[in-house]
């Protein structure tokens, strides 16, 4: 009986202290009376391979955040907007998408969609879950 207590203590205590892999990071965008927001995910230190593959670059698309921020304030165009949603997170899995809002002639949005080891930081193929006859 003291071990299961013992075990339940540490467990919740282990709950507690657990870090999340992915915080945000709001940025607030200016240009001249205009402001926009990116909601940026991070990646907690303990996973530094899946924190390059979410680096600002491979976000952005090989600008890092000041240059978009510097776009941003010069015309108030390029990227615009960004959010996220993790979509699922188990069994060493982080699936993300990514919306990005963005200006130029006109306006338009796009998404990303992401699924990552979170220890390797690779591309998580779907074919490691589904067969070819899976995915007819």
């Amino acid at each position: 009986m003291k071990y299961r207590v013992l075990f339940l203590i540490l467990f919740i205590a282990n709950l507690t202290n657990a870090q999340p892999i992915i915080t945000a990071r709001t940025v607030v965008l200016r240009h001249d009376t205009q402001t926009d927001t990116l909601h940026i995910p991070i990646v907690a230190d303990k996973y530094p391979a899946l924190k390059k593959a979410l680096s600002y670059k491979n976000l952005f698309d090989g600008d890092d955040l000041p240059d978009v921020v510097k776009n941003y304030a010069s015309c108030g165009c390029g990227i615009t907007g960004l959010s996220y949603q993790v979509t699922y997170q188990k069994n060493n899995i982080l699936s993300i998408v990514l919306y990005f809002q963005t200006t130029a002639a006109y306006p338009d949005d796009y998404q990303k969609y992401l699924t990552f080891d979170i220890n390797t930081g690779e591309p998580y193929p779907i074919t490691k879950e589904i067969d070819a006859k899976g995915l007819d």
